[in-house]
C-alpha cells in the first residue's frame, strides 16, 4: 500500500455523501481552521476553499460519490488525492463517529502521511469501467441461475443436468419437464426466465 507523502500549507479533506458533504481544512501543524457541511456542488466547494488557494491539497475516501469532486479539482488544477477505502480503517474504528469527526480524521491522515492512496480513475474512462462492472454483476446473477438449476436437480436425483445442459438453450428449455412436482417446475422455469432475459443484455 502506498501512503501519500504530501507537503502543503493546508490540507482540505472531504467526507463525501450522496447529497451533502463535510469539509475539514487543517494547517500543517494540525490546527483545524474549518469544518463545514455543504451541498454537493463544485462551485459551492470552490467558494469555501478560495481563502486557501493555491496552497491546499484535497483528499477524500474512495466511495461511489467522489466523481464530481475529483473532476472539479482536476479541471481547476487543485491537487487531489483519493484514499483507499479498505485501508482507511482509522475512520471505522473510532468509537465516536460523525461527519465532522470523519472529515477531521481524513485530514489528519493526509497531513501526517498516513493517507493510503487509491487510483482516481480518469473521468473519460469511468463510464466504460462502470459498464464492465455492471456486466460482471449480470454475469454473476446468470451464473447463480445456472447453479441453482443444477443444485435443484441434484437434490431430487435428476441426472444429466450439468453445465452443458443449463448453458445450451435447446436443452435448457426441456429441463423443467424432468421434474414431476409443479412447484419444482415453477422454480426451474423462473431460473430459465432469468437466464433468457440476461443473455441478450450481457451480449
Amino acid at each position: 500500500m502506498k501512503y501519500c507523502q504530501i507537503h502543503s500549507k493546508y490540507f482540505g479533506c472531504v467526507d463525501v455523501h450522496p447529497n451533502k458533504s463535510q469539509i475539514c481544512v487543517m494547517d500543517k501543524t494540525g490546527q483545524m481552521i474549518l469544518n463545514k457541511n455543504f451541498r454537493n456542488n463544485f462551485d459551492n466547494f470552490n467558494q469555501i476553499i478560495q481563502p486557501f488557494l493555491p496552497e491546499i491539497v484535497i483528499g477524500c475516501e474512495s466511495t461511489y460519490t467522489y466523481y464530481w469532486l475529483a473532476d472539479g479539482c482536476h479541471q481547476a488544477g487543485i491537487p487531489f488525492y483519493l484514499g483507499h477505502a479498505l485501508y482507511m480503517k482509522a475512520i471505522s474504528k473510532k468509537k465516536q463517529k460523525d461527519d465532522k469527526i470523519d472529515a477531521r480524521t481524513i485530514a489528519d491522515m493526509l497531513r501526517t502521511s498516513f493517507f493510503p492512496e487509491a487510483y482516481p480513475y480518469p473521468g473519460e474512462m469511468r463510464p466504460t469501467r462502470d459498464l464492465l462492472r455492471r456486466r460482471h454483476r449480470l454475469v454473476r446473477i446468470r451464473a447463480e441461475a445456472y447453479s441453482h438449476i443444477q443444485m435443484t436437480a441434484h437434490q431430487y436425483t435428476i441426472e444429466d443436468v450439468g453445465p452443458r445442459a443449463t448453458k445450451n438453450r435447446e436443452i435448457r428449455q426441456t429441463l423443467q419437464d424432468r421434474f414431476k412436482d409443479q412447484d419444482l417446475m415453477n422454480i426451474i422455469a423462473s431460473d430459465i426466465d432469468v437466464i433468457e432475459v440476461l443473455d441478450p443484455l450481457i451480449d
